[in-house]
């Protein structure tokens, strides 16, 4: 995919309509490591609450490149609800199992 068009979508992370946020966090998800210019925006995204389960899911399609994430993810996971906790273990596995443990440990702890 063309750098312009990765730009198109990191810009539409910041568009009023919610679907257009939506659909932008999962296009770039869909592009995967492809995306990791992504990544600052993305992190970013985790501040909403209409996008930040999405925006989770993206970093961990991209995969390593996003492990500068893992900060905000852990933030994030301190205030999301249980249930989501235990749905993002799987966007997480570019982690060390050790490392997924401990976030996901995280969120359960704040509880």
């Amino acid at each position: 995919m063309a750098q312009t068009e990765i730009q198109r979508y990191i810009k539409a992370l910041r568009h009023p309509d919610i679907n257009v946020r939506r659909e932008a966090a999962r296009t770039l998800g869909d592009m995967g490591p492809g995306a990791k210019e992504a990544v600052p925006e993305l992190i970013e995204a985790l501040k909403g609450e209409d996008v930040d389960l999405i925006a989770v899911w993206a970093l961990g399609q991209i995969g390593a490149a996003a492990r500068a994430a893992v900060p905000a993810i852990t933030q994030w996971l301190k205030k999301a609800d249980s249930s989501c906790c235990c749905n993002i273990r799987g966007q997480l596995a570019y982690l060390p199992e050790d490392e997924r443990r401990r976030l996901i440990g995280t969120c359960h702890s704040s509880k």
